[in-house]
Formats: C-alpha cells, sequence, structure tokens
C-alpha cells in the first residue's frame, strides 16, 4: 500500500477490504468485505523520496507491506484500502489488480502395504486362554 500524504496528521492504520475469493468456474463474490484494520506496528514499512517532491507537501512516501494470510487456494482476490489519522478516514483507494493465489493439489497417497513383521508385530498374551494373538500394522496415508 502506497500511503498518500497525511495532511498534517499522521496516518495511524488503513482499512483494507477485498473482493473474493473468486475461481473461474464459480459464481463471483462481488461484495465488498472488510478485511482488517492494519496498523503501523502490524507491517514493513518504508521511507522513500516522492517522485513528484515539487508538488507534495511531504517529499517523503510511505510504504506500508502488509502479508494477508489465510487466502483460498487458486482464488482470485482484488484489495482496495483508506488511511485513517487523528482527523478521520479518507476516501477508499482505486482497486487492486487481481491477485491469484497459487493452487494447492494434494499428493497423490501411497498404497497400503505391510510393514516389516519383525519391527511390526506385537505379540499379546490372553490372560483368559493363555494363547499369543498377532498383531501386524496395515500402513497407509491418509490426505486431507
Amino acid at each position: 500500500m502506497i500511503l498518500p500524504e497525511s495532511n498534517g496528521s499522521k496516518i495511524t492504520g488503513c482499512r483494507l477490504m477485498h473482493l473474493g475469493p473468486n475461481w473461474k468456474n464459480r459464481p463471483k463474490v462481488t461484495d465488498w468485505k472488510e478485511l482488517k484494520i492494519v496498523e503501523f506496528d502490524d507491517c514493513e514499512i518504508e521511507t522513500k523520496p516522492s517522485e513528484d517532491s515539487d508538488l507534495a507537501t511531504d517529499p517523503l512516501v510511505h510504504v506500508w507491506e502488509f502479508t494477508v494470510l489465510h487466502l483460498e487456494p487458486g482464488a482470485s482476490y482484488r484489495f482496495k484500502f483508506s488511511c485513517i489519522n487523528a482527523v478521520g478516514e479518507s476516501e477508499v483507494s482505486d482497486e487492486s489488480n487481481v491477485v491469484t493465489t497459487m493452487p494447492t493439489t494434494p499428493d497423490k497417497c501411497t498404497a497400503p502395504f505391510l510393514a516389516n513383521e519383525e519391527e511390526m508385530q506385537s505379540h499379546i498374551r490372553s490372560p483368559f486362554t493363555g494363547t499369543h494373538h498377532t498383531m501386524v500394522a496395515l500402513t497407509s496415508c491418509i490426505t486431507l
């Protein structure tokens, strides 16, 4: 987020909104939702010279980097924000370009197999009959 000039009162936070998640084969989400209010201690802040310092009252541009977590894999999002200072809240920014998260695909499960009998066999002696029972572990995986 590149913040606008603070107009004499330091920017203390940004209201971050998102549109999404959207996928190609599902109905589009059309309502903007508030994601969170980002405060200056929630992000990395970089200050660099303004490109148009002749017209700016503040010769520096403040860039806030914030990582959005828990987005859906393979989905598209748009973001926009407003800035907050002691005087109030700014108008909302233009919306961002579309941001698409990386898709995730579960790994293929391996075939089940009998574990090594020497390592996995256990002998259980029944207290009632005195006989031994052998248990062999069947191993496979579960993909969530």
